[in-house]
């Protein structure tokens, strides 16, 4: 699914999105709050997966976890 990137292998081994819903994911640590947590997962996500996101430009993303 993902390449061997760290942080995003120790992510996924917390909680893998692409198996489980993201939406009951909870905190990996008490260094993040849910949403930092959820968010640098998701830059993780982009960086292996070479996408690049703006929040000022919003298009819907479709991601293939395959």
């Amino acid at each position: 699914m993902f390449d061997s990137r760290q942080p995003l292998s120790d992510y996924v081994k917390y909680y893998d999105v692409s198996v489980e819903d993201p939406e009951l994911m909870g905190n990996y640590n008490q260094d993040y709050n849910d949403a930092q947590f959820h968010f640098s997962y998701l830059k993780e996500i982009f960086i292996a997966k070479n996408i690049s996101y703006a929040k000022k430009i919003q298009e819907r993303l479709e991601i293939n976890f395959i």
